[in-house]
């Protein structure tokens, strides 16, 4: 990355010593918050990682709905209130 900037942002001295110069010291300055602050929000997105969220959309006939899926699905959406459950009736 150093390389493509058109000012020197380090020195060398004879013993072999690297040093920054001021272009040096100014870019971690200048650059090292918005990339604390991408830090920051990357950990703060990671709580979601383990939440489950969403839509579920089944259809199903009538009987299964009232006496399999919806005794299940009220523990279910208690447990999980984040989850949307749509369930369609197909009565053909």
């Amino acid at each position: 990355m150093y390389k493509k900037l058109i000012v020197n942002t380090y020195s060398k001295s004879v013993c072999k010593r690297v040093s920054p110069k001021d272009a040096g010291q100014r870019l971690p300055e200048t650059i090292g918050p918005p990339f604390e602050e991408i830090e920051a929000e990357l950990s703060a997105l990671s709580e979601f990682k383990d939440k489950l969220a969403g839509n579920i959309c089944i259809t199903t006939a009538e009987h299964a709905a009232n006496y399999v899926q919806w005794p299940k699905l009220e523990k279910f959406l208690h447990d999980y209130p984040d989850i949307k459950v749509e369930i369609n009736v197909d009565t053909a």
